[in-house]
């Protein structure tokens, strides 16, 4: 039985293995991929499992790996566009997705574009109390 979850998400086939998968399996296992370095694998099973429509909440975390796979790949270009189409959707993913738009900012040298988006998620109720800190801080630094 381990062999045939080590391999999941490492070949076509495999891919193809986690069609019929429920689509929560399939996220962690693509999270288990980019956590193991293995940004390639990770990459075709988040494609795979949003192209097969799964639910709202599962899409948006899907999305929120492409984002960080394509960091990983220091891609900040595809990064940003992963996280700004998240930026405006479910409070679940929102804060997060806002966070990352201005974490990229702040790593492409745009201070003020930082400053405002780690702003906007420190004043945004909806956002986890650590992450609206981590936001206030975030702040600080790149108006510093």
């Amino acid at each position: 039985m381990e062999g045939r979850w080590t391999t999941i998400g490492t070949s076509s086939r495999a891919s193809r293995q986690t069609s019929s998968a429920p689509p929560v399996v399939v996220l962690l296992l693509a999270d288990a991929r980019l956590r193991q370095g293995n940004r390639r694998a990770a990459a075709r099973l988040f494609e795979s499992l949003l192209a097969n429509e799964p639910p709202e909440q599962v899409a948006a975390w899907a999305e929120i790996g492409l984002g960080w796979t394509a960091i990983a790949d220091g891609d900040t270009a595809a990064a940003s566009a992963w996280f700004a189409r998240l930026a405006g959707g479910a409070p679940a993913t929102r804060a997060l997705a806002r966070f990352m738009q201005a974490l990229i900012a702040a790593t492409d040298g745009d201070d003020a574009a930082a400053v405002r988006g780690f702003d906007t998620v420190a004043s945004d109720a909806t956002a986890p109390f650590t992450l609206r800190q981590s936001s206030a801080l975030g702040a600080a630094y790149a108006d510093y």
